[in-house]
C-alpha cells in the first residue's frame, strides 16, 4: 500500500509540473532531469536512476512481428492497437514505461519501483497508422507512427 500511495503521489507531482509546462510542438524531443539524483547505493551498486535504460538500446527485437513481446520484454496496447506500457528488467530491476498519447505528442514515463527514471516527450511526424507498424526511434519502441 505504501508503494502505491507513494507512485501515486510521484505521478500527481509530475503531472502538476507538466501542467505548467507549455506544450510546444516544435520541440521534438524534451527530456526532464529524473525527480531523484542519481547517486551510488550503499552497498556501491548503481542507483535505479543510472539504472534505466531505454528498451531499444537494450534489446534488438524483430519488429516485424504483430507483437514483438518475448521473455526479456513484454508490451502492452490500448483499445486502439498504440503501446500503452512496456515491461523489462535491467539487472534486478523492473522497469515499466507508460505511453500517453495527445494528438501527435507522445509522452513516456519510466518507472523503476516508485522512482520516476524517465519523462520523454515526442512529437510524431503524423498521426496513429496501424499499417505502419513497428519502430525503433531514439531508444523507444513504437507501433503505427512516423518520426520522419
Amino acid at each position: 500500500m505504501k508503494r502505491f500511495l507513494l507512485l501515486s503521489a510521484v505521478i500527481l507531482v509530475s503531472l502538476v509540473i507538466l501542467s505548467g509546462c507549455e506544450n510546444d510542438p516544435s520541440q521534438e524531443q524534451r527530456v526532464v532531469t529524473p525527480v531523484q539524483t542519481p547517486e551510488l547505493t550503499e552497498s556501491g551498486e548503481l542507483s535505479e536512476v543510472e539504472a534505466f535504460v531505454p528498451p531499444a538500446d537494450m534489446f534488438n527485437l524483430d519488429l516485424r512481428t504483430d507483437d514483438p513481446s518475448n521473455d526479456d520484454i513484454h508490451f502492452e496496447f490500448d483499445s486502439e492497437g498504440r503501446i500503452s506500457g512496456i515491461v523489462y528488467s535491467i539487472d534486478d530491476y523492473r522497469v515499466v514505461l507508460s505511453y500517453s498519447y495527445d494528438d501527435l505528442s507522445i509522452q513516456i514515463f519510466g518507472f523503476i519501483d516508485s522512482i520516476v527514471v524517465a519523462d520523454v516527450q515526442l512529437v510524431a511526424s503524423s498521426g496513429f497508422d496501424d499499417t505502419l507498424g513497428f519502430i525503433e526511434y531514439r531508444g523507444y519502441y513504437f507501433f503505427g507512427f512516423d518520426f520522419s
